[in-house]
Parts: structure tokens; C-alpha cells; sequence
């Protein structure tokens, strides 16, 4: 068991993006994207702690919470830019990648998920 999986309480929705990582594409950044589920308010998330990415343990470089001023509790999602680069430097095969992202509620407890993204080199592209 990881880290991340002794500490994390509340499972939510998470889908990365792109699908498909290009080791030489042009974009610099990945986006998280965390829905949370309907019992979770605003005010139940430390929005100064950055969501963490594994493997790497890479902090979000940026993050919002949306929507930013709706108060209902429903449709609460957490968009969130990493590195590329740093999540390219841990996963030095091309492969199907497993991510999880977690983050942290104000009382300490830690929401997170898991997705699949691929990652390509250009060759890998050529022998499809």
C-alpha cells in the first residue's frame, strides 16, 4: 500500500488530460480535472495545499476550484496543471501510466482517485 492510499479517506472522479502524453509534443502541462462528490462543500477543501500527483509526488503548479461562487454543494470539481516534465522524468518507459491525485480537506483527511493515461514517443506513433 502506498502513501497516498493509508492517508486517503474520500474517493472521488478523476479524469487526466491529455489521454495520450507525447513525450515531444509541445504541450507543457496536464490537467487534472477532480469532481467531488455531492456531500463535499467548498468549505470543506483546503484550497491552499496543492493536489499532489503520483508517481513523483508532483504538486499542481496551479489549481481552481469550480464553480468559483456557486454555493450549492453539487457539481464541485478541482481543475488542476502539473509539469509534463516532472511526470515525464519518473515515467521513463512509454506505457499504460496509473495516476492518482490526491488532495486535502481542512480536516486533514485526503481525497484522491485514479486514471490511465498512455504515454507515447513519437516512434510509437510511426508503428501503429
Amino acid at each position: 500500500m502506498g502513501v497516498y492510499e493509508a492517508v486517503a479517506t474520500t474517493q472521488c472522479k478523476l479524469i487526466i488530460l491529455p489521454r495520450t502524453i507525447n513525450r515531444s509534443s509541445r504541450n507543457q502541462t496536464i490537467l487534472a480535472v477532480m469532481s467531488l462528490p455531492e456531500s463535499i462543500g467548498r468549505d470543506d477543501i483546503d484550497v491552499y495545499g496543492p493536489l499532489v500527483l503520483y508517481p513523483g509526488a508532483i504538486e499542481a503548479a496551479e489549481q481552481y476550484l469550480l464553480p468559483p461562487a456557486r454555493p450549492a454543494q453539487s457539481d464541485l470539481r478541482i481543475h488542476a496543471v502539473f509539469d509534463k516534465a516532472e511526470l515525464l522524468g519518473v515515467t521513463p518507459d512509454n506505457a499504460d501510466v496509473q495516476i492518482t491525485v490526491i488532495g486535502r480537506f481542512i480536516s486533514g483527511e485526503y481525497f484522491y482517485d485514479t486514471d490511465t493515461v498512455r504515454i507515447i514517443s513519437p516512434a510509437d506513433v510511426r508503428e501503429q
